[in-house]
């Protein structure tokens, strides 16, 4: 790992806000099956020692944790486990079929245009910070601009919104989708902004 983890963590903990356990639930399902077990056990041998400890299996999917401690908990699996911005996608696609919110604002809205206009109010009820909007629809040209401000944990998290918001398009338009982040707080932009396409 990093020579300088305390300060890492460190920074970690100064981000605000909370954000629904289902979030954990995605690491660890994404780690086991990856790593099996014994990687689960890795994972919060290693939390517990950054004095962060985390007990996958007593996390609840509704109920709010700190975003800081899902900051730590993504960087940590990087450090031990090597994932890669390709896994880091998967873990954000996996997010998309599990998050149950996500879900029940499918069964009411049928319409891309529809879930579009609810996307502020559907990211609220996932998290206590941030704003994701949306910056331009063309259902012609099959493409959507979203923008998120105000959540900025680390770029693996950058690569786990790729994933969320491609594959959560893909369950309305049921097309084949790409989601491609074209600004970056963390390259220098005032906002993340990510083009998907279908």
């Amino acid at each position: 790992m990093e020579q300088d983890i305390p300060n890492k963590i460190k920074e970690f903990e100064k981000i605000q806000g909370e954000i629904r356990g289902l979030a954990f639930k995605n690491i660890s399902d994404f780690v086991y099956e990856k790593k099996g077990a014994a990687g689960i056990k890795e994972l919060e041998q290693k939390m517990k020692e950054l004095n962060h400890p985390l007990s996958f299996n007593k996390i609840k999917a509704g109920n709010f944790y700190p975003i800081s401690l899902l900051a730590i908990c993504l960087w940590v699996a990087r450090e031990i486990f090597g994932f890669s911005n390709k896994d880091y996608e998967d873990i954000g696609r996996l997010a998309a079929k599990n998050y149950f919110l996500i879900r029940l604002y499918f069964n009411y809205f049928t319409s891309i245009e529809q879930t579009l206009k609810e996307i502020t109010k559907i990211w609220r009820k996932a998290a206590t910070v941030g704003d994701l909007t949306v910056l331009e629809f063309n259902k012609e040209k099959r493409r959507i601009i979203l923008s998120m401000k105000g959540f900025d944990l680390h770029p693996y998290q950058c690569s786990v919104f790729v994933g969320l918001f491609s594959a959560a398009t893909q369950m309305i338009v049921k097309n084949e989708t790409t989601c491609e982040e074209t600004k970056c707080v963390h390259k220098g932009d005032a906002y993340h902004e990510f083009l998907i396409k279908w």
